[in-house]
């Protein structure tokens, strides 16, 4: 399978699944299907609530088939209420636990943010910066083979790696057709940090239901899989539109962790590696970019390391 190479050596897949928003019912289910078809790298976090049925399934898929924990790439992430340096350990040997491992392949700061224990209030006394020293002596100890960060705007990446002795090794943010984030991809890929899209083909679930964390245009959330261009590309390359929008994230150089419950959309998630978008098809793509953010994060305003408080002054 195609990879993604880390600036320490270390190969993630370009394609996961992802876990968030899933029962532990549908999470080994999901977990089977995705196993079963291919994937060998899965996306998690203490805040999704997944890790445990997550552990219980792996443990069972390897009692019978040919597969082992080495044969994995796992990422979990420190939820916002754990980023003080001294809890970071902590919190990830419980998370360890829960997935039945010893390490994780790669553990993200799941928010610049910091908060209270109860999550209740703002913490501004931890910066980004102390976190991710703490992050960098789990990584010397083994437990994360590999450190990276989640939901940060580009000048707090900056400021991390200014005094970062390990470098941010993978970048998660919010990435698909309508939200293609280019001025920050751009400045991951120069600085050699790869990039993992989250919602890459536009969060359905967040959509369709309206959550009170989704940005809302006057047309309603606009939704990728909805897109006229993309669709005349799935006709064309006799694929769905899903598809589309993974080939095209994978071709601009992004990981890729798309979530499904469905057996036959997550095979199908999986399946983009048997055709090719031209350099056109890519332009006309990269084109359908209207800066639509699905994700605001609405836990971060007002704290004075919210990633996105230009976003929400100018009402974007």
């Amino acid at each position: 399978m195609p990879s993604l190479t880390f600036s320490n050596g270390l190969k993630m897949p370009i394609i996961g699944l992802g876990t968030a928003d899933s029962s532990e019912g549908e999470c080994r289910t999901a977990v089977f299907n995705a196993l079963d078809a291919g994937y060998r790298s899965i996306d998690t976090a203490y805040s999704y609530g997944t890790e445990k049925s997550i552990g219980k399934a792996l443990q069972e898929y390897f009692k019978d088939h040919d597969l082992k924990r080495s044969d994995l790439f796992l990422t979990t992430k420190l939820p916002r209420n754990f980023n003080r340096p001294e809890d970071v350990e902590k919190c990830l040997k419980e998370e360890l636990e829960a997935l039945q491992t010893d390490y994780v392949d790669l553990y993200l700061v799941h928010h610049p943010i910091a908060s209270t224990p109860d999550k209740e209030d703002h913490d501004t006394s931890v910066l980004p910066e102390h976190t991710w020293n703490a992050m960098e002596q789990v990584y010397h100890k083994g437990l994360a083979k590999s450190i990276g960060v989640s939901n940060f705007n580009e000048q707090q990446m900056k400021d991390v790696l200014q005094t970062a002795e390990v470098p941010i090794q993978d970048a998660q943010f919010e990435c698909h057709l309508y939200f293609q984030q280019p001025e920050l991809v751009k400045f991951c890929q120069s600085n050699n940090i790869a990039i993992t899209a989250y919602a890459p083909i536009g969060s359905q679930i967040h959509i369709t239901e309206e959550k009170e964390d989704c940005r809302e245009t006057k047309e309603g959330v606009l939704n990728p899989l909805e897109d006229k261009y993309a669709k005349s590309l799935a006709e064309k390359y006799n694929k769905t539109v899903a598809q589309i929008l993974l080939r095209h994230a994978i071709q601009r150089g992004i990981a890729v962790i798309p979530k499904s419950k469905n057996p036959e959309r997550i095979r199908q998630n999986f399946d983009v590696f048997d055709f090719e978008l031209t350099s056109e098809e890519m332009e006309k793509l990269n084109g359908r970019d209207g800066g639509h953010r699905i994700f605001m994060q609405e836990q971060y305003e007002g704290h004075p390391q919210d990633p996105w408080d230009q976003e929400r002054q100018n009402g974007a």
